[in-house]
């Protein structure tokens, strides 16, 4: 990796109108917000961010002035603009227009406490050794269920095994902003298999059906749509995937920590 630091976003915006369950006879109303053992869930990930060691600037999107949390070092907090694309955009517009930003930058959701800096250094360094637009970190079934046996993930079943989206990412910083719509169109359209097939095709929904796809395939199809050379990254770090979003998984981290302060 060159020597240059990557600037970074880490998205704490909340889904408008949608009650979290996690929030639920908590003092906070972010999930962000969640104190674990004393401290914001989101501060964990700002801390892996600097630990990796290639992180220089950081934004946090969905955060305001008021918001009680202790970052460990200088962190921008920016008003969440919407959905997680108009939140990213907004924090590379910031990093962009308030001096040089770094060729990639790093995006981190704020419910990944378990992250730390070897493991973005490591997501990182293999994304600027490939070479692309737009990185995705994926986890294989087994390497999440051997750390966390029941904890819940959703998986995508493919050809070359059942997969669980990261919430680590990359990007150049210079994607341009029709670039990020479309992004934002298929993202959207992820969950109703109609609009699917119209925007990767028939063939591509019916590979899916019948498990045909695999990762290079989908990597593959998605950059011909966008018209950018997208990169999946299968990790073997399940760090990127064990997110917390239902209560079970909080109680799982929790656990988790418990054992490892011990």
């Amino acid at each position: 990796m060159s020597a240059e630091k990557l600037d970074a976003i880490i998205l704490a915006g909340a889904t408008a109108g949608e009650a979290d369950p996690l929030l639920e006879g908590k003092s906070v109303g972010k999930k962000a917000l969640l104190p674990i053992f004393g401290k914001a869930m989101v501060v964990y990930v700002e801390e892996a961010l600097r630990a990796s060691g290639c992180v220089d600037r950081i934004v946090c999107v969905g955060l305001g002035p008021d918001d009680e949390v202790a970052f460990a070092g200088p962190v921008v907090r920016l008003a969440a603009q919407g959905d997680i694309v108009a939140n990213t955009l907004a924090g590379l517009e910031w990093l962009r227009t308030t001096g040089h930003v770094s060729p990639y930058v790093l995006i981190a959701s704020s419910d990944i406490p378990l992250l730390t800096g070897p493991v973005v250094a490591r997501f990182a360094d293999t994304c600027v050794r490939r070479g692309g637009d737009i990185f995705y970190s994926v986890v294989e079934k087994s390497i999440l269920e051997a750390a966390f046996p029941g904890s819940g993930r959703s998986y995508a079943h493919l050809k070359d095994g059942y997969w669980d989206g990261g919430d680590l990412f990359m990007v150049r910083s210079d994607l341009s902003m029709q670039k990020v719509q479309m992004m934002r169109d298929l993202i959207a359209q992820r969950k109703d298999a109609l609009k699917m097939a119209r925007v990767l095709g028939p063939r591509f929904l019916l590979a899916i059906v019948l498990r045909r796809l695999a990762l290079l395939d989908a990597e593959r199809r998605v950059s011909e749509i966008l018209g950018v050379e997208g990169r999946v990254v299968a990790s073997p770090d399940w760090e990127l995937a064990m997110d917390v979003d239902k209560p079970h998984q909080l109680d799982m981290v929790i656990r988790y920590m418990e054992a490892r302060r011990a």
